[in-house]
């Protein structure tokens, strides 16, 4: 059943944050806040699980000791939305530790499975809407990845803004963080 006339209230960060603190939302319950709404996040299945443990050590290796790989950590976008992207990478100078999350990131990647539709549109939307300039959906289901470029306003996307270029990469082929340009990462290592 869906209520058509009735307005929802949406939750700042804080008060998302002070929900996790004192145990509204159960510890280890993996959601959340999207402009505003708390939104459940997909269970791990193996394909998503084992992407995830490769382009972890693939990350890691690659920015080194100049940028923590943050693993389905928070990235505070707007003062509504706290996505949990499966990675964050961030410069470790200037990075504010122990402050609030991370605000911003010059590159976020998604490993998609069943959310694939939502990371291509609502989440896409809203990183090109947060200046994110490097996103990446490793799709395992289709065994590839799907690199978005170039944020722009634009009506058409979910949030206002869309990413105006998209490259498609598979097995075989290397992607090449903008923040990294002498790093050529294996696309078929990250997909595990």
């Amino acid at each position: 059943m869906t209520l058509l006339h009735v307005h929802q209230r949406q939750f700042t960060v804080d008060e998302y944050n002070r929900m996790a603190e004192t145990g509204v939302l159960r510890e280890g319950e993996r959601v959340e806040l999207i402009e505003g709404v708390i939104v459940p996040l997909s269970a791990h299945n193996p394909a998503h699980s084992d992407a995830v443990a490769s382009t972890t050590t693939v990350l890691v290796i690659a920015f080194g000791k100049d940028h923590f790989v943050r693993v389905q950590l928070p990235l505070e976008v707007s003062g509504i939305s706290e996505p949990e992207p499966d990675f964050i990478v961030v410069p470790r100078k200037g990075a504010r530790m122990g402050q609030r999350q991370p605000c911003w990131a010059p590159l976020v990647i998604e490993v998609a499975n069943t959310s694939l539709a939502y990371d291509r549109t609502e989440k896409a939307s809203l990183y090109a809407r947060a200046q994110i300039p490097d996103y990446w959906i490793l799709n395992v289901a289709d065994r590839q990845v799907e690199v978005y470029r170039e944020p722009a306003e634009d009506p058409s996307g979910f949030f206002g803004w869309k990413y105006q270029s998209l490259t498609i990469l598979r097995p075989g082929q290397t992607v090449t963080p903008c923040a990294l340009t002498a790093a050529p990462l294996d696309v078929e290592e990250m997909l595990g």
